[in-house]
């Protein structure tokens, strides 16, 4: 626990956003939505009375301009506060970077791999300094398929629900994939993958 009223007078904070790339559909609302809480909050007293900032860059969904942006942030004594970060692949190719620097990593990506703090789980590396704002992606297709079989069997279906796995071929479809096969062999009885 730190002392807000150490804190200089302002923070800041960097956002990797997704504005150009495969994801700025959903990025550029997103990427919005945390600029436009920055100003609400600063609009209302800021954080222990101290204004926080925030700078946007758009890395158009790329591991290498993630990581390139990252350097720039973590050099030197400007070191960033906090990052907010987006996508499944640049977090999880920053987490380690995180970890050194002890910058907290604030990402739009809830995949597992970001939510062992120790890296007891033995799946993946510790991920002390990664946060995200609900449960994994893991955990959220293991309760709809939860879901699925006991609303399928509530309604009287006959047999067991099939399940596929659909999304392309990256860290972001795959990131569940694993745990959503494992719970759908316990309540399905057809398991399909498909990559675009």
């Amino acid at each position: 626990h730190r002392d807000l009223h150490s804190f200089p007078t302002r923070r800041s904070s960097d956002l990797l956003e997704d504005l150009s790339g495969g994801t700025a559909d959903v990025g550029v609302p997103y990427g919005q939505g945390i600029v436009d809480t920055f100003a609400w909050v600063n609009k209302n007293g800021g954080v222990g009375g101290k204004q926080l900032s925030v700078d946007s860059n758009d890395y158009g969904y790329q591991v290498p301009r993630a990581i390139a942006l990252y350097k720039k942030w973590s050099a030197g004594d400007n070191k960033v506060s906090a990052i907010m970060g987006w996508g499944t692949a640049d977090t999880e190719a920053l987490s380690p970077f995180v970890a050194q620097d002890k910058i907290p990593d604030i990402s739009g990506s809830y995949a597992a791999a970001l939510s062992d703090p120790e890296g007891t789980s033995g799946k993946a590396k510790a991920a002390p300094y990664n946060f995200f704002y609900g449960p994994t992606y893991s955990d959220a297709l293991r309760a709809e398929l939860t879901w699925a079989a006991e609303d399928w069997k509530a309604k009287g279906k006959p047999g067991k629900p099939k399940f596929v796995h659909m999304g392309a071929n990256h860290p972001y479809p795959n990131a569940p994939k694993a745990a959503g096969e494992a719970r759908s062999e316990e309540h399905t009885s057809e398991l399909q993958s498909h990559h675009d």
